[in-house]
C-alpha cells in the first residue's frame, strides 16, 4: 500500500488556508464598521449581547482522582436521558432488542455527564460517541479547561489508550465529543477529557483546523437550535485497503477517499540521536487503532432533519479542494447516514418514529430515508 506522509503545517499549506478564509485586515475594518454603527445607535456590539468568557480554569477534582461512580456508570441505563430520543446505535452483531453481550463482544458502553460512548476494547477507541446538545449546554460562555486525557475509569487502560501510546506518536488526541461543544457548563468541557472520547488524529492541519471547522459549525447550530444529537466515531479501513466513495454512490454528490493509512495503529515514539521524532510503527496487538477517517451526524430533533459527515483523517485540506471557502469545504464531505451506517455497520437514530424519517414503516423504507441529503444545516 502506498504509504502516506503526515508532514507538519508548511507555507503552501498555510497559503492554501489562507486562500479559504478573509484577510485579516478585512476583519478588522468590518468590526470597526460595527462598532461604529453601535456607537450610534447607543449600543456597542459584543458588549451588551454576549457575556463576557470565564477565565481558564483546571478541572475540579482532578480528572486522574474521579471514580467509576453514578453519573459515570456502565449501565447506560443510567444515562438514557441523553439518548432516550434518537436511541443507542446498533452493532450488526448485537442481540435483537438489546446492546449486545458485552460479556461476549470487545464493548463497553460508559456514561459520562454529557455523552454516552461505546468504547471498543480491542481497538482501544470509541465506536461512536452520542452527544444531546442545546442553547444552554452549547452557550459560549467559558473558555477550554486547562487538561489533559486521562484513562476513564469505568473502561481501564488495557481497554483505552494511556499517554504513552500518544507521546512522540505523531497523531493528536482528537476528541469525538468536543469540548466546545459543552461551553455552556464548565463541568461537562472537564469530562470530555477521557480516553474513552478519544481517537488519534492527524494533528496541525486536521484536527485543530478543518475538523475543528466543523466541530464549530455543530456548535453554531447548537446555539441556535432547541435540540441536536451528535453521533461521532472512526471510521477504520478492512485489511488496510483504500476506502472510496464515489459521486454517484453518495447522494450528496461528493466523492470522498480514505487513502490507505501507512500503518494501523499508535504506540509511541522516541526521538533519535538528531532529536527527531520517531513513531514506533510496528505495535503488535497492543496499540490504539488510527482510523481511515471519521464520521459525524447531526440530528435537529425540532425539525426532523439529519446531516452527516465523513472526512479522511489526512492532512486538510485535500488536493482539489484548496480554493473552497471554508463553508462549502466542510459541505465538500457531506454524505448520507446511510452511508455512515454501511461504512461502520452500525445503525443510528434507532429509537426514532420511522415516520420522521420516512412515512412507511418498513426497513426499506427506512433505509431509503437514511439514503437521502437533506438540506444542509449551517446555522
Amino acid at each position: 500500500m502506498a504509504p502516506i506522509v503526515y508532514a507538519a503545517s508548511g507555507s503552501a499549506d498555510m497559503d492554501r488556508r489562507a486562500s479559504r478564509h478573509p484577510p485579516a485586515r478585512r476583519a478588522t475594518a468590518f468590526a470597526a464598521c460595527l462598532f461604529a454603527a453601535g456607537m450610534a445607535l447607543g449600543v456597542v456590539p459584543g458588549l451588551a449581547q454576549e457575556r463576557e468568557k470565564a477565565p481558564e480554569m483546571k478541572c475540579e477534582p482532578p480528572l486522574k482522582d474521579i471514580q467509576c461512580e453514578r453519573p459515570l456508570s456502565t449501565d447506560p441505563r443510567d444515562c438514557e436521558h441523553l439518548w432516550r430520543a434518537v436511541g443507542l446505535p446498533r452493532w450488526h452483531g448485537d442481540t435483537p432488542g438489546g446492546g449486545g453481550d458485552e460479556a461476549e463482544e470487545p464493548f463497553t458502553t460508559v456514561c459520562h455527564h454529557g455523552y454516552v460512548a461505546r468504547n471498543n476494547n480491542a481497538a482501544r477507541t470509541p465506536d461512536w460517541v452520542l452527544q444531546r446538545l442545546d442553547r444552554e449546554t452549547s452557550a459560549d460562555l467559558n473558555r477550554r479547561p486547562d487538561a489533559d486525557f486521562v484513562t476513564d475509569p469505568c473502561i481501564g487502560a488495557t481497554a483505552t489508550a494511556v499517554h504513552r501510546d500518544y507521546r512522540l506518536s505523531n497523531f493528536a488526541k482528537g476528541h469525538q465529543a468536543a469540548s466546545n461543544d459543552f461551553a455552556g457548563e464548565q463541568p461537562l468541557m472537564c469530562d470530555t477529557f477521557f480516553y474513552s472520547n478519544a481517537v488519534p488524529q492527524v494533528g496541525p492541519n486536521f484536527n485543530s483546523s478543518d475538523w475543528r471547522e466543523l466541530e464549530e459549525r455543530v456548535q453554531t447550530i447548537a446555539r441556535t437550535r432547541d435540540e441536536i444529537y451528535v453521533f461521532t466515531g472512526p471510521i477504520y479501513q478492512s485489511g488496510g485497503e483504500e476506502i472510496v466513495i464515489s459521486d454517484s454512490r453518495n447522494s450528496c454528490g461528493n466523492e470522498i477517499v480514505l487513502p490507505a493509512l501507512d500503518r494501523a495503529a499508535i504506540c509511541g515514539g522516541m526521538r533519535n540521536s538528531s532529536d527527531e521524532i520517531e513513531p514506533t510503527l510496528q505495535c503488535g496487538g497492543d496499540g490504539v487503532a488510527i482510523p481511515a477517517g471519521l464520521f459525524k451526524i447531526v440530528f435537529d430533533a425540532r425539525n426532523n432533519r439529519v446531516n452527516a459527515y465523513i472526512m479522511p483523517n489526512v492532512p486538510h485540506p485535500v488536493e482539489g479542494r484548496e480554493d473552497l471557502s471554508t463553508d462549502a469545504y466542510i459541505d465538500s464531505w457531506r454524505v448520507s447516514v446511510l452511508m455512515v451506517e454501511d461504512l461502520t455497520e452500525y445503525e443510528f437514530l434507532t429509537g426514532l418514529d420511522v415516520n420522521r424519517l420516512s412515512r412507511n414503516r418498513d426497513t426499506r423504507s427506512r433505509r431509503r430515508a437514511k439514503a437521502r441529503c437533506p438540506a444542509t444545516m449551517h446555522r
